[in-house]
């Protein structure tokens, strides 16, 4: 199993390596022909029967397609994919997967504070995962979540249950300060308050955010974000 991940971020690591280049040559650069000779090698062009050399409008198209099928499927994804997928730009996400970052369209999620909204980029109907965003296309995703239906599975994957509560949460992974954040509305003696309560952890390059509505961290939600910042350095 492990070799099997191993050969699948081996795979991965090569398409953007490919994917750098070509995207390079397509904004202008000249097309060199070793370039396209090994992205027809690469993607096994002459054995699906395209006898004809491809141009760089062809080659995107397949690098869009192997790509895709490699990572944005319904596998679930190992930690090391979402650091993969934490590390890729804005802007080469929505390019692969042909969608414009629109509030109205795909709408906004919020995380912990009640004043700060992310933008939804949803890769495909199939994958287990979207990612929560800025707009600015150079900088990374701020954070992976879990569609409903795939949460359960990767927080097994990672030990824990959706049935967990902050205390179940911290027997696992050791004590951690819970943390609040609150907004709330008082008119004349009428008044209410509501709140998010977080706990978070660092493992393996990735901090785990577990946020709820409930002082117990019952229905929290899990928020996956990269140790590095989102924003370029």
């Amino acid at each position: 199993m492990k070799g099997a991940y191993m050969n699948r971020h081996k795979r991965i690591a090569q398409v953007f390596v490919l994917l750098s280049v070509l995207v390079l040559l397509y904004g202008g650069q000249k097309q060199e022909e070793q370039e396209i000779l090994y992205a027809t090698k690469f993607f096994n062009l002459e054995a699906r029967g395209n006898i004809e050399l491809p141009n760089h409008e062809q080659i995107l198209n397949e690098l869009k397609n192997e790509i895709k099928k490699g990572i944005f499927n319904n596998k679930l994804p190992t930690e090391e994919d979402m650091k993969a997928y934490l590390d890729m730009p804005i802007g080469q996400i929505t390019w692969l997967t042909d969608q414009e970052i629109d509030d109205i369209k795909n709408g906004t999620q919020m995380v912990f504070s009640f004043v700060a909204f992310y933008s939804i980029i949803d890769p495909d109907m199939d994958c287990p995962f979207i990612f929560l965003s800025t707009k600015d296309p150079e900088q990374r995703p701020t954070y992976v979540c879990m569609k409903s239906g795939y949460d359960r599975a990767y927080l097994s994957y990672i030990g824990l249950d959706i049935d967990m509560d902050f205390n179940d949460i911290m027997e696992q992974w050791g004590e951690t300060e819970i943390v609040v954040t609150s907004r709330g509305w008082e008119i004349n003696d009428w008044s209410y308050y509501e709140y998010h309560y977080l706990i978070s952890y660092e493992r393996n390059g990735l901090v785990y955010e577990f946020v709820s509505w409930h002082e117990d961290g019952k229905y929290f939600t899990l928020y996956i974000k990269s140790t590095r910042p989102y924003w370029s350095e």
